[in-house]
């Protein structure tokens, strides 16, 4: 029975560490490469990781204009954030879920009621 109990214990380990491990993995700088509604679109972002929590910014492509993240979390290798953007003087959030894959992410965007998706490589 303890020999069982002591294989459990392990297995669990293994499988925290493995989640722990793409979990880390969202953090760092990355290049997301984007399209919504046919338009095509870079930006950087930087993340912090904060336990379950993501924190950060990410910066247009074109204007290196800075979008603090409103929200962030990862769970396993999923990611999902949020920061805010705006077109002339319409602000709208502009919302990611995405998967991570080793030093690659893709997921999908939704921003002012406008769905697209993206992928991503980790500088």
């Amino acid at each position: 029975m303890k020999t069982l109990t002591a294989v459990a214990a392990i297995v669990a380990m293994g499988f925290a560490a493995a989640a722990s491990a793409a979990d880390e993995d969202a953090a760092g700088a990355w290049k997301i490469n984007g399209k919504v509604d046919g338009k095509d679109f870079v930006v950087t972002c930087h993340f912090d990781r904060h336990g379950d929590g993501l924190a950060g910014a990410c910066f247009d492509g074109g204007t290196n204009l800075r979008h603090p993240l409103i929200s962030g979390v990862v769970g396993g290798d999923q990611v999902k954030w949020t920061y805010q953007s705006h077109w002339l003087i319409t602000k709208f959030d502009v919302l990611y879920a995405g998967k991570l894959s080793g030093g690659s992410m893709r997921g999908t965007i939704a921003a002012a009621g406008h769905n697209g998706v993206f992928t991503a490589t980790k500088q």
